[in-house]
């Protein structure tokens, strides 16, 4: 008996899966500590003016179990240090991709990276599902015409 709910135990475990969200995002950067030639000391002329990049990757897998539109898009909203938001729309072309937002260091430096964002899938008009990072809330916007 004791084998038999072991048994039991262990292809449940097997058949069931982790159900990840449709869609994803997470920020990198780019430094200097990207190069090889950081490691290596070999000649490099990115060492004299070293790259650097905020970027935010968004993923994306949609089963085919779920309705896929020529239509369907995310719409990312990515709110910066300095209060600025930023909307991009992305369309999708497949059920699997990904996107990157860049911005580039003039851009960093000028509104202070990425804070946050919220991403809502979208796919015939109506949101399929919408990702918030962990900072994400709304702005609360208030009348300035007294």
């Amino acid at each position: 008996m004791y084998k038999l709910n072991l048994v039991f135990l262990i292809l449940s475990l097997l058949f069931t899966s982790c159900n990840k969200g449709l869609i994803s995002a997470y920020t990198s950067y780019v430094t200097i500590e990207n190069l090889a030639s950081y490691y290596v000391g070999s000649p490099d002329p990115f060492l004299e003016d070293p790259p650097f990049e905020q970027r935010l990757n968004v993923s994306w897998a949609i089963p085919d179990d779920i309705i896929f539109s020529p239509h369907a898009e995310i719409l990312l909203t990515i709110r910066m240090r300095s209060r600025k938001e930023i909307t991009k729309k992305i369309s999708l072309k497949k059920h699997v991709g990904s996107y990157v937002f860049r911005l580039s260091r003039s851009d960093y430096f000028e509104t202070g990276g990425i804070l946050t964002y919220k991403m809502q899938l979208i796919n015939g008009g109506c949101v399929v599902e919408e990702w918030k990072h962990q900072l994400w809330e709304e702005l609360i916007l208030f009348d300035q015409t007294i």
